[in-house]
């Protein structure tokens, strides 16, 4: 009787199929490597290395001879923070003080393809044209661009960008005689910037 029950065991054993693996929950892969197979190395992810830049915008320079520049350091591979200054003592109808601090955002990658930036701005002007006039605008800019690579640390920038904000300011009615015509306060939108610049990236 023994000798019948474990030949029917063995046969039942013989006959039917190995049961399946349990599936897997959805969007997951089965990671386990097989018995016979050495587990795969782990592959091995670079840290981002922090990188700087510095940029002079050639077309501001060559508007009325504004001196400029921009210090960049891109901290992650999409973001780069970012501050420039400006001065103009020369031009009259340009003359200006400005200082912006902000951010820029790559969608490629840090120092290549399309940018966009957006910044606080703080500038001290004066202006000449019927009438002299000269103030303090506070505000935020917002500019789009591309970054061409033409080496291994050097790049050339395009791009336009607009500000907007609070000035205060006065009115004179000659640049010597100092009798303010007008004096007050008011939001503001202006172009901000005409990029055609240069840029070493180290």
């Amino acid at each position: 009787m023994k000798n019948f029950i474990f030949l029917i065991l063995a046969a039942f054993l013989l006959i039917c199929p190995a049961a399946p693996a349990p599936a897997m929950p959805w969007g997951e892969e089965d990671t386990s490597a097989p018995a016979d197979n050495p587990a795969p190395a782990l592959e091995t992810v670079a840290a981002f290395a922090p990188k700087f830049a510095l940029r002079a915008n050639v077309a501001e320079l060559l508007q009325g001879a504004t001196l400029g520049v921009e210090a960049s350091m891109g901290f992650s591979r999409h973001w780069s923070a970012d501050a420039d200054v400006r001065y103009n003592p020369y031009f009259d109808a340009l003359k200006q003080r400005s200082l912006g601090v902000g951010a820029r955002f790559w969608p490629w990658y840090v120092y290549s393809g399309l940018w966009l930036s957006g910044k606080a701005r703080y500038q001290e002007y004066s202006e000449k044209a019927a009438f002299t006039s000269e103030g303090d605008r506070y505000g935020g800019s917002f500019t789009a661009g591309y970054s061409r690579m033409l080496g291994r640390h050097l790049n050339l920038d395009l791009g336009f960008g607009l500000w907007g904000g609070y000035e205060t300011y006065s009115v004179y009615e000659c640049e010597t005689c100092g009798r303010i015509r007008e004096r007050g306060a008011k939001y503001f939108l202006m172009p901000d910037e005409f990029v055609l610049a240069l840029t070493l990236v180290f």
